[in-house]
């Protein structure tokens, strides 16, 4: 099977970048060029100490001081289908933005399900 690639929206990585080197060579159908890239690894990097404080430090708010609310809400079939899970949900009462982490056994015919909340704080 042939890898496929996502050409029109590549997403940047963070990778370590030895100074070791591997010989690659490089093909057009017609000509072909040896090239040496220094190599890239994941080894390394920790997400708590390296990628959590450089890239998510809402995240980390989030899981250093966790407030959690568990509200039974009326959800429709078309809220749960159209749930998606990286928009945040603001809570009037509350003040606050908060991240839905679980809803928990929705049924259409249920009046309320349990859903699991966790605070956003910026």
């Amino acid at each position: 099977m042939e890898p496929q690639y996502d050409k029109r929206s590549p997403v940047p990585r963070l990778v370590v970048q030895g100074a070791a080197t591997r010989s690659v060579k490089l093909t057009d159908g017609t000509s072909t060029v040896s090239i040496s890239p220094r190599t890239s690894t994941f080894a390394g990097l920790s997400f708590a100490t390296d990628i959590l404080p450089a890239y998510y430090q809402h995240l980390r708010a989030v899981y250093a001081r966790p407030l959690v609310l568990k509200p039974s809400v009326r959800l429709s079939a078309l809220a749960v289908l159209g749930f998606d899970q990286l928009v945040p949900v603001w809570l009037e009462k509350e003040g606050a933005h908060f991240y839905c982490n679980k809803i928990d056994n929705w049924e259409e015919a249920d009046a309320s399900t349990p859903v699991e909340l966790l605070r956003l704080t910026f």
